[in-house]
């Protein structure tokens, strides 16, 4: 049976006067904030499937805009260890995501390239280059079904990103990479969510913060 509780955790209105002005606070809603953007992805893409262009589209842009949030994350983390650099909770759950060697391949090779020219920002530059560097082929730009624009998937910026993303291929091993690195990005965004949750939770737990549930 689906389990229905509802529960929130909350502060009384002496305990927020005292979080809102207290250091890290504003670092911890900062956080949660990141955590409601990943999570997001997940559940608008969790369930398509199929091959139909549309799908294909919205797939593979829940890696790029994966990546991209993953990327400012890290940063944020990065940003946080100032604040919490002796906090027993931060060191536990967050300081070792810093550390993590697939966490620092991802962050310095593929994530600032695909969220600063094809995510967060457009800069052609970074498709020209990629663009240059392709075999001469049939170039398929989009593929469609019907004649509604959210069913149009526009193909070929989207296999630039994917470059973009991960480098220009070298051999046939491409496809590997790509697989590889998109593997690598969907674990590492579901330990972030996990760990940052953890933390999140216990600094809340130890401001004075409390859960209640309900049942509906």
């Amino acid at each position: 049976m689906e389990d229905t509780t509802k529960w929130a955790i909350f502060c009384r209105p002496e305990v927020f006067d005292r979080c809102r002005s207290r250091e890290g606070f504003a670092e911890i809603v900062c956080l949660a904030r990141c955590i409601n953007a990943l999570t997001f992805l997940y559940s608008a893409v969790s369930g398509l499937k199929g091959d139909d262009p549309s799908r294909i589209r919205d797939r593979m842009n829940f890696y790029f805009f994966n990546a991209a949030i993953l990327y400012e994350a890290l940063n944020l983390v990065g940003r946080m260890n100032a604040v919490f650099k002796t906090d027993a909770a931060f060191q536990k759950s967050m300081r070792p995501l810093l550390k993590n060697k697939t966490a620092q391949k991802i962050h310095s090779l593929h994530l600032k390239n695909v969220r600063h020219n094809a995510v967060n920002h457009f800069f052609a530059d970074a498709f020209s280059e990629v663009i240059t560097n392709l075999p001469t082929e049939t170039c398929i730009f989009l593929k469609a079904t019907g004649t509604v624009n959210k069913d149009v998937h526009f193909e070929f910026a989207d296999r630039m990103a994917v470059r973009i993303l991960v480098g220009d291929p070298e051999n046939d091993d491409f496809r590997n990479r790509i697989d590889t690195v998109l593997v690598e990005i969907g674990e590492f965004n579901n330990q972030f969510v996990t760990q940052a949750t953890e933390f999140l939770v216990a600094k809340l737990y130890e401001w004075g913060f409390e859960r209640k549930e309900s049942q509906e």
